[in-house]
């Protein structure tokens, strides 16, 4: 497991858009861009186009 930075397009419940960045700890680059999709819409963000930015961000700390 691995500490990925993620960036996803989104518009918030107030209809503004912008750009979530959120740290993930995921297995692979595919685990964390799901995980950072489901993280914006779990706190009310609506991804504009499904796009995420990846990058790797060191080891999880648990």
């Amino acid at each position: 497991m691995r500490t990925w930075k993620t960036l996803v397009d989104a518009t918030d419940p107030q209809g503004r858009t912008g750009t979530v960045e959120a740290p993930v700890c995921a297995g692979t680059e595919t685990e964390a861009a799901v995980a950072a999709i489901e993280g914006a819409q779990a706190s009310g963000y609506t991804p504009t186009d499904g796009r995420v930015t990846v990058e790797p961000d060191g080891n999880c700390k648990h």
